[in-house]
């Protein structure tokens, strides 16, 4: 989880800095993405430990056998998994909602934090409902042929939702969902504070978002 944590927090700090380099706004990102980048984590521990879902149902795990490393944690690359994966949708959503707070900021400097939250929060609820909706989207495309090959073999849901296959990346999504949902209160919020103690002279012209 360290590692995978810490690798996280460089490939966001690189990515930010070259694209926005360091301003109010690329730091308010990446306050947001490191504490939304630890809750996942957390939640990704804790959702392993109640689902006991160790990586043993996936493709590696005989492979892994074969190749006599049967004592790498195939748990903690599913936990590393989770938290990389969740670096792509949370540096996405935190970058929009410092830009709207930036650009709310540079259209009206009489806004407060309060004045600004509100206004970047309603722009970013709509984001996150369209990111949610990508999100799950993706894990259905993914596990599309396995859900063919279930519902061939005629194999109950329960006993379905209960396989390492199916309970591996439910429990990826569920974990990288609600860190998305903190990600966009969390994000505005951190943006809000800096925007307001910045001169609007100083805060750089937002870019225009892109998928």
């Amino acid at each position: 989880m360290l590692v995978s944590f810490v690798a996280a927090l460089a490939v966001m700090f690189v990515t930010l800095l070259l694209t926005y380099g360091v301003s109010a706004q690329s730091l308010a990102a990446a306050a947001g993405i490191g504490a939304c980048l630890l809750l996942a984590a957390v939640l990704g521990d804790l959702a392993l430990g109640f689902t006991d879902v160790d990586g043993r149902g996936g493709e590696l795990y005989p492979l892994l056998q074969q190749a006599g490393v049967g004592g790498l944690s195939l748990e903690g690359i599913v936990l590393a998994g989770m938290v990389i994966g969740a670096l792509g949708v949370l540096t996405d959503t935190a970058v929009t909602q410092a830009s709207a707070v930036v650009a709310l900021r540079r259209a009206n400097a009489r806004l407060g934090v309060r004045g600004l939250y509100q206004g970047a929060f309603r722009v970013g609820r709509d984001h996150l409902a369209a990111t949610m909706h990508t999100l799950v989207m993706v894990y259905v495309g993914t596990l599309l042929p396995l859900l063919l090959v279930l519902e061939a073999a005629d194999v109950a849901l329960l006993d379905a939702v209960n396989g390492q296959f199916l309970a591996e990346p439910a429990v990826a999504m569920l974990v990288g969902s609600i860190a998305l949902m903190a990600s966009v209160p969390l994000t505005t919020f951190l943006a809000a504070l800096l925007a307001v103690r910045v001169p609007v002279s100083a805060l750089p012209e937002t870019h225009a978002h892109a998928h």
